[in-house]
C-alpha cells in the first residue's frame, strides 16, 4: 500500500544526502543555501516516511500555517506552486467537475479560477498549498501528501466534524482535482452509504473527472477499504 510514498521518501533521502555533501564542500553563503536545502528535502523525506502531511506547511484544521515550515520548506513549494501553475494554464481539463446530482464536486486548488460561494463546504485536501479563499464556506483542512495513500480515510465521524450532511454542497480539493481527492471522495461518498465500495465510487467518479486517477498507493487503499467491510 506504501509503495509510492516510499519511492518519494527514498528520493528525498537521497536529495537531502546530496545537500548536506555540498553543505561540506562550500564555504558562505552558498554553504548556507545548502544547508537550507538539506533541510527542506530532510523534513519532505521525515514527511513522506512517517505519512505525516503537516511537516509541509504545519496545516491545522482551520488552514493557518506554520510560519517556521513555510520558511524551512520555502523551496520545495517555490517548485511545487510554479508546476502547478504551469499544470493550470496548459491543461484543458475543466477546473472542477460537479459528481452527477450528488451535491458534490471535485476540483483543483480554487486559488481565484473558481467561486466558492456556491458551497457550503469546502474540503482542502493539499498540505503544500494555503488555504484558498473560500467565501461564507465551512473549510475544513484534512491535508494529505500528494500521490500518497491518505493519512486518514474519512468516516462518519470526520464527516460530522467537517459540517459535512445529506444535503451538503460540497467542494472537495487538492492541487490537480485528482488522486486525492478522489480517494478521499470514494471513500466519503461509501461511509456515507451511497455506495457498496469504495472502488465502485470511484469508477462512477471517473464518469464525471476522467482525469481523476488514483495511484497504486490509492488503489490500494481502496481496496484495502472495502475488504475490511463497514466499521
Amino acid at each position: 500500500m506504501q509503495t509510492n510514498r516510499r519511492l518519494v521518501a527514498v528520493f528525498f533521502s537521497m536529495l537531502a544526502a546530496v545537500a548536506l555533501w555540498q553543505t561540506t564542500l562550500n564555504v558562505g553563503w552558498t554553504r548556507s543555501l545548502w544547508l537550507w536545502l538539506f533541510v527542506n528535502t530532510n523534513l519532505l523525506s521525515l514527511a513522506y516516511w512517517l505519512n505525516q502531511p503537516r511537516l509541509i506547511l504545519g496545516k491545522t484544521r482551520n488552514g493557518r500555517l506554520n510560519p517556521l515550515f513555510l520558511v524551512a520548506n520555502l523551496p520545495w513549494l517555490l517548485f511545487s506552486w510554479t508546476v502547478w501553475w504551469l499544470q493550470q494554464r496548459l491543461s484543458r481539463e475543466a477546473a472542477a467537475h460537479r459528481l452527477g446530482d450528488s451535491g458534490w464536486t471535485i476540483g483543483a486548488y480554487p486559488g481565484r479560477r473558481y467561486p466558492l460561494g456556491t458551497y457550503d463546504v469546502v474540503i482542502d485536501l493539499t498540505a503544500e498549498f494555503p488555504a484558498p479563499h473560500r467565501g461564507d464556506a465551512v473549510y475544513g483542512a484534512v491535508p494529505h501528501l500528494d500521490a500518497a495513500a491518505l493519512a486518514r480515510l474519512p468516516d462518519i465521524a470526520l464527516l460530522h466534524q467537517l459540517g459535512i450532511g445529506p444535503r451538503s454542497r460540497v467542494l472537495v480539493h487538492c492541487a490537480q482535482g485528482h488522486g486525492r481527492s478522489a480517494t478521499w471522495c470514494a471513500a466519503a461518498l461509501t461511509a456515507m452509504g451511497h455506495f457498496e465500495s469504495a472502488q465502485q465510487a470511484h469508477a462512477w467518479i471517473l464518469g464525471y473527472r476522467p482525469l481523476a486517477k488514483l495511484s497504486y498507493s490509492q488503489r490500494k487503499q481502496l481496496k484495502a477499504m472495502d475488504d475490511a467491510g463497514p466499521a
